[in-house]
């Protein structure tokens, strides 16, 4: 999306910053008016940039500035301090497949969430199935079996079938292992699982979702979910929002059902 921005409103930028926008693509300049279209997307991709390499210098110097208080207070450290701190963002960059700050940042931070609601979800469902080293591949397998009026009420109210839960659980389960086994980073195995099993819910997704054409109108497409370009060997895998909108709205939806039916069974 683009918005306009008068040129008066860039002063705080040096010349040289915005030639620099203009040459990116970041601004162009109204070919008759006194004023510039901004990309939106670009302008949050270099704000994202920007921020990051602040946090990065603001370590440093937090860094230097703990060596001297430890210093004023006697406290010998020996050469822990002397490290040489180099984040390279260029690097970071290149391990991702988008060139994006925006979505890079976004991304890790979908990645956080996404490992800290798998783990709590987890816990909780081996909890209800009483073994804590039960399979985490089939605990959305056994809790159906052992609550069956769950599988009715899921898909009564939200659309969501045996295969398809099963086929969503099997398929963040293990894009929580590349995370878990690779440090986020595909391998090839990795890709092979990935595409195969997001290839299998994706097919439930459009069944669930997309036979209705007004729930089709407001769902997203299922080409958008799990795009094989994303799933790239040796790069690390960003969770898009759309991917992880689905896995936390379906373990919202899943887990209040199956609290209220614990409920009801236990008054």
């Amino acid at each position: 999306m683009n918005s306009f921005i008068e040129l008066t409103k860039l002063n705080h930028a040096s010349q040289e910053t915005i030639e620099d926008f203009k040459s990116r693509g970041i601004i162009h300049k109204h070919e008759h008016f006194d004023i510039s279209f901004a990309n939106r997307e670009k302008i949050y991709a270099e704000d994202a940039k920007e921020g990051l390499q602040e946090i990065i210098s603001s370590f440093k110097s937090k860094f230097r500035e703990i060596e001297h208080v430890l210093m004023c207070q006697g406290v010998g450290i020996g050469d822990y301090m002397n490290r040489e701190i180099d984040v390279n963002l260029d690097d970071l960059q290149n391990s991702v497949e988008s060139d994006s700050w925006y979505e890079i940042t976004k991304g890790f931070l979908n990645v956080w969430e996404f490992i800290f609601l798998f783990s709590i979800a987890e816990s909780a469902l081996k909890e209800v199935v009483g073994n804590n080293e039960y399979v985490t591949n089939d605990l959305i397998s056994k809790i159906l079996k052992t609550h069956q009026p769950l599988e009715s009420i899921m898909f009564e109210e939200h659309k969501m079938s045996k295969p398809f839960m099963i086929s969503l659980w099997d398929l963040f389960c293990r894009l929580r292992n590349v995370y878990s086994h690779t440090h986020g980073v595909i391998s090839e195995e990795n890709r092979k699982a990935l595409i195969e099993k997001s290839t299998i819910f994706k097919t439930e997704f459009e069944s669930a979702y997309h036979e209705d054409l007004i729930l089709s109108s407001i769902v997203i497409e299922t080409e958008e979910l799990f795009k094989h370009s994303t799933i790239t060997t040796d790069k690390f895998y960003l969770i898009p929002d759309n991917e992880l909108n689905i896995f936390r709205n379906f373990l919202s939806e899943f887990m209040s059902a199956l609290d209220e039916l614990l409920s009801d069974s236990n008054s």
